[in-house]
């Protein structure tokens, strides 16, 4: 069987390059990508994969193999919807199966499908949402989940949603949840764990939120709760505990930057933009 994956976020982020390995600061469903393509080229040698692409692949993805392909096409404007419509409709790439491991899929696909939908969080809190991702998301994947063989999500909640909202059968969405990613070297890293805090100016004890900073991922309520637990609670009133919190700044973001300052813990509550994947764990 020949799998056909659409592999866009996996090399593409809104969030750039990281300066020091050049690589795509991944995050979210760019992550979810990339480790779905490094995990399916371990364990699966049967199967021919094309892996295909706005860019040439990242040096951090699999090599080419006998049965691992990357196929670069283009115009990357719209590329999921439209270039890789025009790839099927003219039939340059065959394949039996098609997944994109995001919300969309090509407007033209004369195969079977399966699609990742991670939640559908823009249907209940849309004004989190900038315009033009709002109506991306609400009428690409309408189109998208209606049009695919099966739904991939993370969670049975999700599920329950996806199936409410677009009017799915059950047997149609699958819940598979996200994988652990494997850590390399940990006993050594946690051996410079002093050096590590040092470097991004941690002192103490700490608590740590890692994601993207915008209004759906309700970090202005975590400094609230954060400033409360300093003031009422007897045990760690005069810790001195921080609240650290890594993430690019995604959009809508004024308010999360305020909210410190709002309730009083400027000086306990840390902001470390990107962080990266050597230092995380």
């Amino acid at each position: 069987m020949t799998i056909g994956i659409n592999g866009y976020e996996a090399v593409i982020s809104r969030f750039g390059r990281d300066p020091k390995t050049g690589l795509p600061r991944r995050v979210g469903s760019g992550e979810y990508c990339f480790e779905l393509l490094v995990n399916l080229n371990k364990i699966d040698k049967k199967n021919q994969y094309i892996i295909f692409l706005p860019k040439a692949p990242t040096v951090d993805l699999p090599n080419s193999s006998d049965n691992w392909h990357y196929k670069v096409i283009g115009p990357r404007r719209f590329w999921t919807l439209f270039a890789l419509s025009i790839e099927f409709l003219f039939r340059r790439s065959r394949v039996d199966i098609f997944f994109s491991p995001a919300h969309y899929l090509p407007i033209f696909l004369p195969v079977k499908s399966a699609v990742s939908v991670l939640d559908i969080s823009y249907i209940h809190f849309p004004k989190l949402f900038k315009k033009k991702d709002l109506y991306q998301l609400k009428n690409w994947t309408a189109y998208s989940v209606k049009k695919a063989s099966k739904v991939l999500t993370i969670s049975h909640a999700s599920k329950g949603d996806i199936i409410k909202t677009y009017g799915l059968p059950e047997s149609k969405v699958v819940v598979a949840y996200p994988g652990i990613r494997e850590i390399s070297n940990l006993k050594s890293q946690i051996s410079n764990m002093d050096k590590i805090k040092k470097k991004y100016g941690i002192e103490g004890d700490y608590i740590l939120f890692v994601g993207t900073l915008q209004p759906r991922k309700n970090i202005v309520r975590l400094i609230q709760a954060f400033a409360e637990l300093k003031t009422q609670n007897s045990k760690i009133k005069n810790k001195d505990i921080e609240l650290i919190i890594v993430g690019k700044k995604g959009w809508l973001y004024e308010e999360i930057l305020e909210a410190p300052k709002k309730f009083g813990i400027e000086d306990r509550v840390k902001f470390l933009d990107f962080v990266s994947d050597e230092d995380l764990p």
